[in-house]
């Protein structure tokens, strides 16, 4: 019955791998609105590909693991590199690059509280196919 259960925002701009100070402006503010301050847990961050190094450039990583495009694990600042996939260490959900938008996807999901969901989509995308 259609009920909306979760408020999301989606930055839906490519920044590229260089950013102009007023593009890296915007994203941080965006970023420490979504965070929450330190006594709430915030909100669910993802970031995929090179866009993990922004977390860590905010401290959001320090004591976490995390993923994201090989060459750029030097910039997860705090953070545990793991070179998984996909990553999810608390409310942070990082994603390695392309070849993991699948499973970046489905952990998103199932990070709102859609397990069933995720599993849903994963079967009707036939994923379990890749795996073979």
């Amino acid at each position: 019955s259609g009920q909306r259960i979760v408020d999301y925002q989606v930055l839906d701009k490519e920044f590229g791998y260089e950013l102009s100070p007023q593009d890296l402006e915007v994203l941080l503010r965006i970023v420490e609105a979504e965070a929450g301050g330190e006594d709430e847990e915030g909100k669910l961050l993802a970031a995929i590909c090179a866009a993990p190094i922004i977390f860590g450039q905010m401290g959001l990583l320090q004591g976490r693991k995390a993923t994201c495009y090989p060459g750029f694990d030097d910039q997860l600042e705090g953070a545990t590199y793991t070179a998984a996939l996909v990553e999810r260490d608390g409310q942070i959900i990082t994603g390695k690059g392309p070849a993991a938008v699948f499973e970046f996807g489905y952990a998103i999901v199932e990070a709102m509280g859609a397990k069933e969901k995720a599993d849903a989509l994963r079967a009707g995308m036939l994923y379990a196919e890749l795996q073979k």
